[in-house]
């Protein structure tokens, strides 16, 4: 199950802290990075040639 598929808005809100930070993401590179403070940013993986990923930083959440 991703995040859109259950509704971002409620998965979101209801992610907590761990001992380690996550990712809660969709099925297309975009996902809600959760570090292990509690800060919560946006962020975006790409390939940028074939094969080289990358990830862009969005913002924070709330955006």
């Amino acid at each position: 199950m991703t995040m859109f598929s259950a509704g971002w808005k409620e998965v979101v809100n209801l992610s907590d802290t761990k001992k380690k930070g996550y990712k809660l993401t969709d099925s297309k590179g975009l996902f809600l990075h959760v570090a292990i403070s509690g800060k919560k940013n946006w962020r975006y993986r790409y390939e940028l040639p074939p094969g080289k990923e990358s990830t862009f930083v969005i913002g924070e959440y709330p955006v």
